[in-house]
């Protein structure tokens, strides 16, 4: 499940796409995340003190997961810039 965590940056955009199609109080949901949730977690949630074992990191290093979250980010960041600027376009 740790892995996973990292997954949290994908939110933000998608959060960023509801603030700039909503009205009212959901416009404020990536500041929400990103200034109050993330920040709550943190204070209250057990970092962890050990380091990665040498086999461990080895193992991470070779897991796919952590590959697919990066190459997850350039489509998602287009798309979310496409749609931005769509947004901002001038109505016909």
């Amino acid at each position: 499940m740790s892995k996973f965590k990292y997954m949290n940056v994908l939110l933000i955009p998608i959060l960023t796409y509801f603030s700039f199609t909503g009205h009212g109080a959901i416009t404020y949901l990536p500041i929400a995340h990103s200034f109050l949730l993330i920040p709550f977690l943190e204070l209250f949630g057990k970092p962890r003190t050990e380091n990665l074992s040498e086999t461990e990191e080895e193992l991470s290093k070779d897991n796919p997961i952590y590959d697919w979250q990066v190459y997850l980010m350039v489509p998602v960041q287009c798309v979310f810039v496409y749609l931005f600027l769509e947004s901002m376009a001038e109505p016909r």
